[in-house]
């Protein structure tokens, strides 16, 4: 054998032995990676979700107020003589709270009326002097007006006199006085002193604030709860809604009324509003299934038909224990309640299906 056929036969065992080695096993390609590919699939823990009518409720915080506060005047000046009512005393609508003295308006009347009767004397000259030709029927309607005019001044000054009281304007209590006895106050600005304020107790009202979240399910008319420190309840509604975020807090000011006809209840006092909502059609999950993406959404992570992992945003109703009501998944979706923060959008996960739970 010549030296070339030896060369040759031996690059041609060297080809076939790494050709053995470089060209892959059918075993490896269709069973062991197709095996280990599989097994690469992260586990997430699924439940099915269950619509359910129900009626979720709203907590709040709130303090009992005043249903009716305003500011009582002076409808003319004078001197405080006398203080008939004490601060907290329910008093009928009406009532005389603070007596003023009536001082110069006694003699404003008598001015009044003399001139009231200059203008009459006045006015059956005038006729006269018509009726004569010495004067146009012009300056006849003139002295008209001025008996019109001091008829007015002579009524307005006798309601003045009368009115030199200071009255409660509907059935309620002083909640305090700003004046004592012997204070003055000068005509020219009555109207803008304030004497003390008056406030309605029955009914009482609560102020308690809605976040962004919970504004889209109130509405005036809902039913709620009072529910007080010592454990008593009384039954209430939600009677305002304001339609406006507070831009400090971006919370939204709503009111409960209840009845208080027996004065039972006073303003101040720190108690919990419990709403009732209108019902709704909810899912219950673990809060722990909460989750939120890359825009701060809140949502769920489920697995669709394909086995792959979708963000749904949600809409959370209510906190019930370790339990929370959404809405935004329908009947039957798997949500992910267990291992969603480790896989992304569109990756495929094996589940495991949890055993259905009573809702809460």
């Amino acid at each position: 054998m010549t030296t070339n056929k030896k060369i040759l036969i031996a690059v041609g065992i060297f080809a076939l032995i790494v050709g053995w080695f470089l060209i892959p096993k059918r075993s490896e390609v269709g069973g062991v990676k197709e095996h280990a590919a599989e097994k690469e699939l992260f586990t997430v823990k699924t439940m099915q979700a269950k619509v359910e009518k129900v009626q979720p409720t709203l907590v709040f915080n709130g303090v009992t107020a005043p249903s009716l506060r305003v500011a009582l005047h002076p409808q003319s000046s004078g001197t405080v003589t006398k203080i008939l009512v004490p601060e907290g005393v329910i008093v009928k609508a009406g009532t005389k709270l603070i007596d003023l003295s009536k001082g110069s308006q006694k003699q404003n009347v008598f001015d009044k009326k003399a001139a009231l009767e200059r203008a009459k004397v006045y006015y059956t000259g005038y006729q006269r002097l018509f009726e004569k030709g010495y004067i146009s029927k012009a300056n006849l309607l003139e002295a008209k007006a001025d008996l019109k005019k001091a008829e007015f001044q002579l009524h307005a000054a006798k309601e003045a006199l009368n009115d030199r009281a200071i009255y409660a304007p509907f059935k309620g209590s002083v909640s305090e006085y700003l004046v004592e006895i012997g204070d003055t106050m000068n005509y020219q600005n009555a109207g803008q002193i304030i004497c003390g304020h008056f406030i309605q107790l029955d009914p009482l009202e609560v102020e308690i604030h809605a976040n962004q979240n919970q504004i889209h399910h109130m509405r005036e008319g809902l039913k709620a709860e009072i529910l007080f420190n010592d454990g008593e309840v009384i039954p209430s509604e939600i009677n305002f809604v304001k339609a406006e975020a507070n831009i400090t807090t971006q919370k939204y000011r709503m009111t409960a009324l209840f009845p208080n006809s027996e004065n039972r209840f006073k303003a101040g006092v720190s108690v919990k509003v419990r709403v009732k909502l209108d019902p709704q059609m909810v899912v219950s999950i673990p809060q722990s299934a909460l989750s939120y993406d890359e825009n701060h959404s809140l949502g769920v992570r489920i697995v669709d038909n394909q086995g792959l992992v979708e963000f749904k945003p949600v809409q959370m109703i209510q906190a019930v224990g370790n339990n929370v009501l959404i809405q935004g998944i329908d009947d039957g979706v798997k949500i992910i309640i267990q291992g969603g923060d480790f896989v992304q959008d569109g990756e495929k996960v094996a589940e495991h299906l949890a055993a259905q739970e009573k809702s809460a």
